[in-house]
């Protein structure tokens, strides 16, 4: 699922070079703090955003720059707090002590569970 691409975070930006050497610049509001890359997308975690967006800190863009989808948190009062690739599949887990699969395609999250 996830491709081999270089990737350079600094608060607002988001610089991708594709193994094909096609480099994509995004503008972000607040920190990009971890990014996965895959084919025709990539799946960004936030930090520092605002408050009104606490809860939609996990985005996901084309490489065209359009927005695809946003998976909000659990809770209004919950945020995103790390994804990673697990096995093919992109997981995250909030502050709240939730996890669960996200849907790359959809940003839906599956089989999420409480872990506490």
């Amino acid at each position: 699922m996830a491709i081999d691409a270089k990737v350079k975070l600094s608060v607002g930006e988001i610089e991708i070079t594709l193994p094909s050497g096609k480099v994509i610049r995004k503008t972000v509001e607040g920190k990009a703090e971890t990014v996965i890359c895959m084919k025709d997308r990539f799946v960004v975690l936030l930090r520092e955003v605002t408050e009104k967006n606490y809860s939609k800190n996990l985005q996901c863009y084309s490489y065209d720059g359009e927005l695809l989808w946003i998976c909000d948190a659990p809770t209004d009062e919950d945020t995103w707090m790390d994804i990673y690739e697990h096995q093919g599949k992109i997981m995250a887990g909030s502050w709240g002590t939730y996890s669960c699969e996200i849907n790359p395609s959809s940003g839906a999250c599956l089989n999420g569970v409480y872990t506490k």
